[in-house]
């Protein structure tokens, strides 16, 4: 039988030891020991200067405080636009493919992007048809009129700083999406139409690496539930999808389709429209063991896919929008970056993807809460290493987890877990847990990420007459992952 141990010790050199709110599974491959963090937390609320929390609210990169050297961004990866010909509700053109492009459409992915305070887009239509036919920078959702302006390599157009009606700018790139994400493709590799289709519909790891030698693109694997277990394997991969709306909702289709019409019918007795995926979300057990399967294999960042097209749910929810809104599906789920403080006032398409290739970047479900406080990093031998480190050895590697809070005031608190998860065949094992920050000595090689767990006791008011069906503990927080030991080429 597994037993847990309670850690003793603060790491305050306080003279009276203190039982922590961390635990470790001694039965785990990789149990090693742990302590609590320092407590600086004050008597002070740390959300006294926070806004009230309510589903919709932002939290924009300018209040997430630097870490270590780094600025954290907040972004997307695969959302589908005007180039794709199953977005706008299978009308991305309104007189045919080769017509003219929906406005209505365009401009309402170009105020959704900006309505959720995004840094950077990186946009994934689909490799068949529209995105083939297109040239840059068209397909950078460029408006010169608006005050957007072009980042140029070598002459010619790579990424958009588009400009939001409110003044700020964000980073678009483009790329494609063929059940692999082709991440920040930096021009078209092929003359046609016909050519394009071609190359871009392959799936083969010499396609792959021509996105990313002539490219400069990133592949990432997509829709991992749809995929074959020994077809993932047999590729090599940059990135991977942890989770897709999509295949979460084709899971559950059934109940998403009478969980909408509860929605829209009877409005009073159900959440706030904001929060309508809680009547069907999971992680999706395929995701996590391929996840695991991945990692064990190679280095790869982990992300969260929006896969937002605006062509699901066309009905108008209570508060006056689509339930499949661009707004609705990018505030749903979030990635944050960790940029060089000096390279975040003028990053660029390659920042961004400097900061993936080296797994710089976590995850989160936002529709619970934007987090605060997050933390994941290694330290040995007096050096710091960030998620996506790959260190030769485990000997000597203590990982720190920094266990988040909701951002903004709370009518009352959520229950909050965070879990040092080690990769394993089929999985992934639980070797520590905490409610409060901790610091973990590794006994083991292997490959160790975070995962946060919440009960969202804080949504209670949201959540209509029936709030405790919703209030069970689910994943929030996604950490990127860290190598330890691991067969893997070393990384600077």
């Amino acid at each position: 039988m597994k037993r847990k141990y309670l850690c003793l010790m603060l790491l305050l050199g306080c003279a009276k030891a203190k039982v922590a709110d961390v635990a470790v599974d001694s039965d785990a491959a990789g149990a090693g020991d742990v302590q609590l963090a320092a407590d600086v937390s004050a008597t002070v609320d740390p959300a006294a200067n926070e806004p009230d929390y309510d589903p919709k609210m932002l939290r924009g990169s300018a209040l997430i405080a630097p870490v270590r050297g780094f600025v954290v961004k907040q972004g997307q990866l695969h959302g589908h636009s005007v180039f794709s010909h199953d977005a706008c509700d299978g009308s991305p053109r309104v007189d045919g493919e080769t017509g003219a492009r929906n406005e209505q459409c365009f401009w309402d992915f170009r105020d959704g992007i900006c309505q959720t305070d995004l840094d950077v887009l990186f946009l994934t239509d689909h490799n068949a048809g529209l995105f083939c036919d297109y040239e840059y920078p068209d397909e950078l959702l460029y408006e010169p009129g608006q005050g957007d302006t072009l980042v140029l390599r070598d002459g010619a157009p790579v990424a958009n700083n588009l400009k939001c009606k409110d003044g700020r700018t964000l980073l678009v790139a483009a790329g494609f999406d063929n059940h692999n994400l082709v991440l920040g493709l930096e021009r078209h590799l092929r003359a046609t139409s016909a050519d394009r289709q071609t190359l871009y519909g392959t799936k083969t790891d010499v396609a792959f690496q021509e996105f990313r030698d002539v490219g400069h693109a990133l592949v990432a694997v997509a829709y991992v539930s749809d995929w074959a277990r020994a077809d993932v394997a047999a590729l090599h991969w940059d990135g991977y999808e942890v989770y897709n709306p999509a295949t979460n909702m084709k899971a559950h289709m059934g109940e998403m389709l009478s969980a909408i019409a509860d929605f829209v019918n009877d409005p009073a007795s159900n959440p706030v429209p904001e929060l309508a995926i809680l009547a069907v979300f999971e992680e999706g057990a395929a995701n996590i063991q391929y996840w695991s399967d991945t990692v064990l294999r190679q280095r790869v960042f982990n992300f969260i896919g929006p896969n937002a097209h605006r062509n699901s749910l066309p009905m108008m929810m209570a508060d006056g929008e689509r339930g499949d809104s661009y707004r609705r599906l990018f505030h749903w789920f979030g990635n944050f970056f960790l940029l060089p403080a000096d390279q975040a006032a003028t990053a660029d398409d390659r920042t961004y993807k400097a900061a993936l290739a080296a797994g710089r970047v976590y995850n989160a479900f936002l529709f619970y809460g934007y987090p605060v406080g997050f933390d994941f990093h290694a330290t040995a031998a007096g050096s710091t290493y960030e998620m996506g480190a790959e260190l030769a050895s485990a000997d000597g590697v203590t990982l720190h987890v920094g266990v988040p809070r909701v951002y903004g005031k709370l009518a009352e608190q959520p229950v909050i877990t965070a879990n040092l998860l080690r990769a394993v065949t089929d999985g992934w094992e639980t070797v520590a847990t905490g409610t409060k920050d901790f610091d973990f000595a590794v006994a083991k090689a292997g490959v160790y990420r975070v995962d946060v767990r919440i009960t969202p006791n804080h949504l209670r008011k949201f959540l209509g007459a029936t709030p405790d069906k919703y209030l069970t503990e689910r994943s929030w927080v996604y950490s990127g992952t860290i190598y330890l030991g691991m067969p893997y080429s070393q990384k600077p």
